[in-house]
């Protein structure tokens, strides 16, 4: 029981923007988070480690609502600490933002169509600030609108849904990935070349684990710079854990580098004996012998 002396009888300002636009769309546990912190801010106390003991979770759970809530602009991490931003300043700062791409882009029968058919696809309808930050995108970048709704399939179950899925199109953009066709093809290749991450960690005795990115440079440079296949690449693997039982990445790297560098070096001998047969430098085929 909460003694008198005890109760505290101060107000928690929690603005109408936020409970109509933010609130909705939001977990619970995320907007649990926003406002406890809103509450202890307001006593000078909003700290990571204070809010997960008043909510009784974890303060990994915190850090990761407040991503969420800074991805959209409505507090800032400063260390153990959080700064809340006035969600009112913010729309009056960027209202004249908004009138204007609510005049062009949002009126674009192109756009209306995209956002119909992302919503269709997410448990919750994209808000206006995922609009704008998809928006911005797409007046930048000429890409299909069936790739955009495959990258918001792709993550519509991710926290910061609409920041995963741009960062995937600016990388399929990088890649000159513009038509659903080559997005396709590249999917499937990518689906392909994790198979082969697979393959190999399994070989090596490490089934369950994910390639960390040395691992998937060394591979990726066996497939691609050696030119090996991955049939060649398990049998190889197989030939070196039966002579050794300390096999890792490194030491397998070593092992087709060595290889590799053996057999371009036997194919320069062999085109230079062949141009001294065509030239009549005989002296260089004795000296090789």
């Amino acid at each position: 029981m909460i003694s008198k002396q005890n109760f505290k009888l101060e107000t928690t300002p929690i603005e109408n923007i936020f409970i109509e636009e933010y609130m909705p769309y939001a977990s619970d546990l995320q907007n649990k988070v926003y406002i406890m912190g809103l509450t202890l801010s307001t006593q000078h106390e909003s700290s990571i480690e204070l809010i997960a003991k008043k909510l009784n979770i974890t303060t990994n759970d915190v850090i990761e609502s407040f991503k969420y809530w800074s991805s959209l602009g409505l507090t800032t991490l400063n260390g153990k600490y959080v700064i809340y931003m006035s969600i009112r300043q913010l729309f009056l700062e960027s209202n004249y933002e908004k009138r204007r791409i609510s005049n062009t882009s949002l009126a674009s029968k192109k756009y209306k169509t995209l956002f119909t058919k992302i919503d269709a696809h997410l448990s919750t309808n994209l808000i206006e600030s995922e609009r704008m930050k998809l928006i911005k995108f797409l007046n930048d970048n000429d890409i299909d609108d069936a790739i955009v709704l495959e990258a918001f399939i792709a993550y519509k179950k991710a926290i910061n849904r609409t920041d995963r899925a741009i960062k995937l199109l600016i990388s399929l953009t990088e890649q000159n990935i513009r038509t659903l066709e080559q997005y396709y093809a590249h999917k499937e290749n990518w689906s392909k070349r994790n198979y082969h991450y697979k393959e190999i960690l399994k070989a090596i005795g490490k089934p369950y684990s994910h390639p960390n990115s040395g691992e998937k440079e060394s591979i990726d440079k066996w497939l691609d710079t050696y030119n090996y296949s991955i049939e060649d690449i398990l049998s190889k693997i197989n030939e070196v854990t039966k002579r050794t039982s300390s096999v890792n990445m490194n030491y397998l790297n070593a092992v087709f580098t060595r290889e590799h560098e053996g057999k371009s070096s036997k194919k320069k001998e062999h085109k230079q004996k062949k141009n001294d047969k065509k030239t009549g430098n005989y002296s260089n085929l004795v000296s090789n012998r």
